[in-house]
């Protein structure tokens, strides 16, 4: 209601002062909304600031950080709410009822991205919030997140670069997760460190976000770079929060390390018919977008096609993909498969990391050897 008012004060005022907006050739009026006018801006950001979590999801989920089909409006307001927001918003102390908090956190958030007219048709906005309110619901649960990480320290037990702290059983319940605590730094203040052990830290993450993926099937899908923790003591690092830890399936990983293959193989026929097979695109589509489709996964494959090392500090990925979004959104005839959602976030964290620590790594090398592995073991399965 008081968004409500707020736009008609604004669409008022804007009318007294003899103030029209430029129209574009259709007669359609230009330029910004009543309805995210200052005061309602102000409105919105005090809001989204007590439910600091939903509204960073919602935020990690439409890529809301890479700004590429937000108004500018919309932009400042979660800038506003990434620098302000509370640290623990009040709904994740509240329990029981908690669910049921999240699922009106959520819905009432993309309610006002609708409202504000920037949701294209192409985002599937419910399908995306059904995925979302369920990883909510995931990171809330304190007693799966604990049998995560049980199962993270077990799976890397043997790997001397990564170290899970172990859970502490008897202080831990749905309500509280207790854990051994970890030392280091988050790998957004490695930057000065040497070049070399900069390329071995991203090496690794990589290997590891790899691995998840196809040998574990269960992957940590996170991409908070804080949830990394490096010790130079201990040339460690140490892995945190596994609340959005899910499973993949094996169908899944058949096609989808097919499709990385392809893109590393610059095949683009036979990325787009993978694409279908993991029902990424149905066949339906126009040329246009398959196009765009298919551009962005082999910008994507760029690290994986490369031999020798690639060099993260002078790639361009974010910008040329983000120059695709626009056209696959106006076309796009069905929502990604749901492992997608958190699959590509957590990739996309570990290039964006690898690039702001100017890594050199051999990424071609590394899938290579990891898809005659992936390939090995299931035909000895």
């Amino acid at each position: 209601m008081g968004l409500g008012i707020g736009a008609l004060a604004e669409v008022a005022k804007n009318s007294l002062n003899g103030e029209t907006k430029p129209r574009d050739g259709s007669g359609s009026v230009l330029g910004s909304s009543p309805f995210l006018s200052e005061a309602n801006a102000a409105r919105i950001v005090d809001t989204l600031c007590k439910v600091r979590g939903a509204a960073l999801k919602i935020g990690q989920m439409l890529s809301i950080q890479d700004n590429s089909f937000l108004s500018p409006q919309l932009q400042r307001i979660f800038a506003r709410v990434r620098q302000s927001a509370d640290f623990m918003p009040a709904w994740q102390t509240r329990y029981p009822g908690i669910a049921q908090s999240i699922r009106s956190d959520v819905e009432n958030l993309l309610a006002l991205l609708r409202l504000s007219a920037v949701l294209p048709a192409g985002l599937f906005a419910d399908n995306t919030l059904r995925v979302l309110q369920r990883e909510l619901e995931w990171e809330c649960d304190y007693r799966r997140e604990a049998d995560c990480a049980r199962s993270f320290r077990q799976l890397l037990a043997g790997d001397s670069f990564f170290e899970v702290p172990r859970v502490v059983g008897e202080l831990t319940t749905r309500r509280v997760l207790t854990m051994e605590l970890g030392s280091g730094v988050p790998l957004d203040q490695c930057q000065e460190l040497p070049q070399d052990v900069r390329n071995e830290i991203c090496l690794n993450v990589l290997r590891l976000s790899l691995r998840e993926l196809f040998h574990f099937r269960f992957m940590q899908t996170d991409a908070n770079w804080a949830n990394f923790f490096y010790d130079a003591g201990k040339h460690q690092v140490t892995l945190l929060d596994f609340g959005a830890s899910r499973p993949f399936s094996r169908e899944f990983t058949h096609h989808y390390i097919e499709v990385i293959k392809a893109a590393a193989d610059r095949d683009r026929a036979k990325v787009l018919q993978k694409s279908k097979d993991l029902k990424f695109v149905t066949g339906f589509e126009t040329k246009e977008f398959e196009e765009a489709h298919v551009d962005t996964v082999m910008i994507l494959g760029e690290p994986f096609s490369t031999p020798g090392l690639f060099d993260f500090s002078v790639q361009s990925t974010t910008r040329r993909v983000q120059a695709l979004i626009p056209v696959m959104l106006r076309h796009r005839l069905t929502p990604p498969p749901e492992e997608s959602y958190a699959l590509h976030r957590k990739l996309a964290g570990c290039f964006l990391l690898c690039a702001h620590l100017r890594s050199r790594i051999p990424c071609h090398d590394l899938f290579q050897e990891l898809y005659r592995q992936y390939w090995a073991r299931e035909r000895g399965a």
